[in-house]
């Protein structure tokens, strides 16, 4: 055999040197943010909420008020490397991908608890898909620089009262890392767990409503008004004859909640007192404010209840009872 030639060694190698292979390419190309909407903390103590597309209380004593609610989901782009081993469609080519908090958070919003994988356009393989650190492998494509997700769902600690800090928006940060499995991801996005949190709105009760006690004057009927100092006044055709022996009261309350947000406050109407006889005795309640408000700066509004009873001329004597509730709610 003659001896190979310089110049054709060189052509040889030149051609074994010309197509270098390169491994496709995952990145996460995108992140839909969970949004938890407006929630309402605790008294006391950490209310833990879920984001699966609809927002649910897991414990604690917070609720969940209203939307708008945003479920996370994760796309993850595949493009083609060179030669045919490296195409996004062979089947043993799989994505890894890692999530872990990132370690931002802000308001009353905790670190993230627990996240867990869903299937959506890709398919989860094996590894950690549920807990507070996440790492598994994700397949589907079929074609290059084509995108697969997965839903993220996602549990939020967010702080109670008792604790305090600021209201308002509360975020915590997550971070999705993806590379060719085996490889450990290095590279990826973050983002952010978003809620809108206002303060447990609830009610303080103190004195109670008492028209305290008197006597009939006569066969027609009466009344006895309470007003916001517990003084009492009688009127009608046969007033009543008040006794000192027992005092009126007016009904006090501290409202708590959210300094200068809208709420409604409603003070239902009672039934007539009744000590169980046939004969009752009407009652109008006054109360110092109602309807839609606004709560004052400083988180708390005070309530004062007075009223109006009717006492008929033949009420049997005793004591007369009855109940009416006071509740508050944020617009």
């Amino acid at each position: 055999m003659p001896p190979l030639s310089t110049r054709s060694l060189a052509i040889a190698l030149g051609a074994l040197s010309a197509c270098p292979v390169a491994a496709q390419t995952y990145t996460v190309s995108s992140i839909t943010a969970p949004a938890f909407g407006t929630l309402i903390t605790g008294v006391t103590g950490t209310t833990v909420f879920l984001n699966n597309g609809i927002v649910t209380k897991q414990s604690g004593s917070g609720t969940v008020y209203s939307g708008p609610v945003t479920r996370a989901v994760v796309s993850i782009n595949c493009t083609d490397g060179s030669g045919r081993p490296r195409r996004c469609s062979t089947a043993g080519n799989i994505a890894r991908v890692d999530i872990a908090t990132s370690g931002i958070i802000s308001g009353r919003a905790q670190a993230i608890s627990n996240f867990t994988a869903n299937n959506g356009t890709g398919t989860i393989g094996t590894g950690t898909t549920t807990g507070t650190s996440l790492s598994f492998q994700l397949t589907g494509w079929t074609a290059s620089n084509t995108n697969k997700t997965f839903f993220l769902d996602i549990t939020l600690p967010i702080t109670g009262d008792d604790v305090g800090g600021t209201t308002g928006a509360a975020t915590s940060g997550f971070t999705v890392l993806t590379t060719e499995d085996p490889t450990t991801p290095i590279t990826g996005l973050s983002a952010l767990a978003t809620a809108t949190v206002r303060r447990a709105m609830y009610i303080a009760a103190g004195t109670s409503l008492g028209f305290g006690s008197f006597l009939r004057s006569g066969t027609n009927s009466g009344t006895v008004t309470v007003d916001s100092l517990g003084t009492r006044t009688v009127g009608g055709a046969s007033p009543p004859i008040l006794l000192t022996t027992g005092p009126g009261s007016a009904a006090t309350y501290t409202l708590y909640g959210e300094p200068s947000t809208s709420f409604t406050l409603t003070v239902s109407t009672p039934l007539a007192f009744s000590n169980g006889t046939a004969v009752t005795v009407p009652v109008t309640l006054i109360p110092s404010a109602s309807g839609s408000l606004t709560m004052p700066g400083g988180g708390t509004m005070p309530l004062t209840v007075t009223g109006v009873i009717t006492v008929p001329g033949n009420a049997g004597s005793g004591g007369y009872s009855t109940s009416y509730n006071v509740t508050i709610t944020y617009n």
